[in-house]
């Protein structure tokens, strides 16, 4: 076993850039015994690269932007001339296992990447207290230095695909594509009979920096000579290659051979459902001759395994354009429509929000939820989009002479707080419904008491309310929504 002093380490460098020389493939090439390779075939021997990381730009980074190009360039003159591989009855293998970039492991990387909310190097003294570490937002998301360089490699991959050098299908040159949700903890290159690998730390050298210090010494473990760790780092990556939750690019991403840049595109984890996986791992049980799942079976499979997925992941939180203005209400059953509607305070509020506000920078949502229900994915996308709430307490309950509203207003209520944070409480505004008892803990927020009689009066409050509160929509258009009420009164 040897020890680099990092990934960056010139001696280091030199050693895999040989390990990936056509020659070097050729003679510590593997003979084909594992059983997934005996088919009929021309080739006897097949030379392995198997990668497990964040990223993959120590191999796919050819232009330099984040890393030495060097072995990259390597890389890809060694792929150009694959043919002189296959010439003698080897064929090679690529098998890429990439983090999925929506998963807990790989967000809690990119917030300790932008975050200047923390200790490092340079400033080692930095007292928390209070402070939460920033919130993933789109544009540091895909600004990352951590995912602009898994696109940067998929990018790459696919250009090799699409140039026929590579193949998703072909037996000679093939490349496979993974994702996982899980902590890798260590980076993992093998190369045929070699293995290196380094830990992933979350170290920043100074405030300013955009990116971590991937300055931990790496090994190289031979398989001959280091066979105990050897085949510990390879039993590491085989576990994650073939676990359940590990997803095929298929099913990861919108690759299409004849779709430029597909493989780049990777798929919100709402729109992954391991259909592909499914279909994969059934027709192999079918040609293996074992028992294949039927219908119910494999649909309880895929479920089970998105479960698990939705566990792993996190939401990335999109930059609004314009306000989305959340109603939280109680409802009513209405016997003629046959259906509950929301009550008629929540939706008199809706319609003048429409009229006055339609294509001026506020969207209104009132969507139905129960209290103690499952959020459905629509309903929680939506709550979670929303950059305002109204919340309006009704007197819907009488108690020992106590009025309340329904519960799942509270239950709203107490959503959107975690979900704004209480530093940004103000963006919750509540309409009091005279003798309504208003919580305790909410005491501290912007609220209004309304008179049922005189209900259009809480509207200028909500406009006062918006003109302190939005981001987007202008004085002048509340000044017009409040000339435009005044005439709704009147009339």
């Amino acid at each position: 076993m040897k020890y680099y002093e990092s990934r960056y380490s010139k001696e280091l460098n030199e050693k895999i850039i040989n390990d990936l020389c056509l020659d070097s493939l050729i003679k510590s090439a593997y003979d084909k015994k594992n059983p997934l390779d005996l088919e009929e075939s021309k080739y006897k021997k097949i030379a392995t690269i198997d990668y497990a990381g964040l990223s993959g730009s120590i191999l796919f980074d050819l232009g330099g932007m984040f890393s030495d190009p060097s072995i990259a360039k390597k890389l890809q003159e060694t792929i150009k001339n694959i043919k002189t591989i296959n010439d003698q009855g080897i064929a090679v293998r690529f098998r890429l296992l990439f983090v999925y970039p929506f998963s807990d492991y790989t967000y809690s990387i990119l917030q300790a990447e932008n975050s200047r909310k923390r200790t490092t190097i340079d400033e080692p003294l930095y007292y928390r207290s209070f402070d939460l570490v920033d919130e993933i937002d789109e544009r540091t998301f895909w600004g990352s230095m951590t995912v602009r360089n898994l696109n940067n490699s998929l990018k790459t991959i696919h250009s090799y695909i699409n140039e026929e050098l590579l193949s998703f299908d072909n037996e000679e040159n093939k490349v496979m594509v993974r994702f996982t949700t899980s902590s890798l903890n260590v980076s993992i290159l093998k190369i045929n009979n070699n293995i290196y690998s380094d830990a992933y730390i979350l170290t920043k050298k100074n405030i300013n920096s955009d990116k971590l210090l991937l300055n931990y010494p790496m090994l190289c473990a031979n398989e001959t000579d280091d066979v105990e760790l050897f085949n510990s780092l390879a039993e590491h990556w085989r576990y994650l290659w073939t676990l359940d939750s590990t997803m095929i690019s298929d099913d990861a991403t919108y690759y299409k051979s004849n779709k430029k840049d597909g493989l780049k595109r990777i798929k919100d984890p709402k729109d992954i459902n391991y259909n592909c996986k499914a279909t994969f791992f059934n027709s192999k049980s079918i040609d293996n001759e074992k028992n294949s799942l039927d219908e119910i079976a494999l649909n309880k499979w895929k479920a089970s395994l998105v479960y698990v997925l939705k566990n792993n992941v996190r939401e990335v939180i999109s930059i609004p354009t314009e306000e989305k203005i959340f109603i939280t209400c109680s409802w009513e059953y209405d016997e003629k429509k046959g259906k509950t509607i929301p009550n008629e305070y929540a939706f008199q509020l809706s319609k003048w929000l429409k009229e006055d506000f339609f294509d001026k920078g506020a969207k209104t949502n009132i969507v139905q939820v129960g209290f103690g229900e499952e959020l459905s994915k629509k309903i929680y996308s939506t709550m979670l989009e929303s950059t305002l709430t109204i919340a309006i307490l009704k007197n819907d309950i009488t108690e020992k002479k106590n009025n309340y509203s329904r519960p799942n207003v509270y239950h709203e209520i107490g959503f959107f707080l975690r979900h704004y944070g209480l530093e940004n409480s103000k963006k919750i505004l509540v309409l009091v419904e005279d003798k309504v008892i208003i919580p305790s803990n909410i005491n501290n927020f912007v609220y209004f008491k309304f008179d049922s009689k005189k209900y259009y009066n809480a509207y200028f409050e909500v406009l006062k309310w918006l003109s302190l509160s939005s981001q987007f929509i202008s004085s002048k258009d509340i000044q017009k929504a409040e000339e435009n009420h005044k005439l709704r009164i009147d009339t």
